[in-house]
């Protein structure tokens, strides 16, 4: 009888100490919960000379930092001719904590468009509410700055003395076009006259003689 309950006791405590092992891994448990957040970027190109601005495809490039140094993780694309935006929607944060991240955009090859070199750092901040729910709270500036921004902004400019010399030679070879198409007419018309002159007088000395 002794033994039976020793053994009933032994059981009933290796159940309690099983409930307690649980209980520690809880928290733990809780990682393997998903929270996304969200970027928004949005994209302006001079429009001074709004005519000439070129249709263009504009990369962003959004790094992560990792042992003291930044990978890239997600890259998006705008194609836009004056304004475009885009959203980088699936940055994924699995555990508590605090993660870094930077925000760029790559220069292109338009050598007539200076692409703004504004980084954002981006710090994201995810703890677990009231409810053990994770949730997650970001704070941007730009890089050497300390002033919290609330969208991701990028101005391009047009490099307007390129612009102005295409324009300055379009308008010339239009001028020259209007100029040639007009001595062009003037000529046809004065054939017409002259062949009219030359096709009466023609007429006169036939019924004259």
């Amino acid at each position: 009888m002794i033994m039976f309950l020793k053994k009933k006791h032994f059981i009933v405590f290796g159940f309690l100490f099983c409930i307690f092992c649980f209980s520690l891994f809880v928290q733990p448990l809780q990682a393997l919960e998903t929270v996304k957040t969200k970027l928004d970027i949005e994209l302006a190109v001079d429009g001074k000379y709004p005519d000439l601005l070129p249709k263009d495809t504009y990369e962003f490039i959004l790094e992560k930092e990792s042992g003291g140094t930044y990978k890239i993780v997600q890259m998006v694309s705008i194609v836009a001719t004056k304004e475009g935006k885009a959203s980088i929607d699936n940055i994924l944060i699995e555990n508590a904590g605090e993660y870094h991240y930077r925000l760029y955009q790559k220069a292109g090859s338009n050598q007539d468009m200076s692409y703004d070199p504004t980084v954002y750092d981006i710090t994201v901040y995810a703890f677990y509410n009231s409810n053990q729910e994770l949730v997650c709270d970001a704070v941007a500036y730009k890089e050497g700055g300390t002033q919290k921004v609330s969208n991701f902004a990028f101005t391009n400019q047009l490099n307007h003395q390129n612009v102005v010399d295409v324009s300055e030679k379009k308008d010339k070879t239009d001028t020259s076009t209007r100029t040639n198409e007009q001595m062009y007419a003037m000529l046809c018309t004065t054939m017409i006259v002259l062949m009219v002159v030359l096709y009466r007088r023609s007429r006169r000395e036939t019924n004259g003689s």
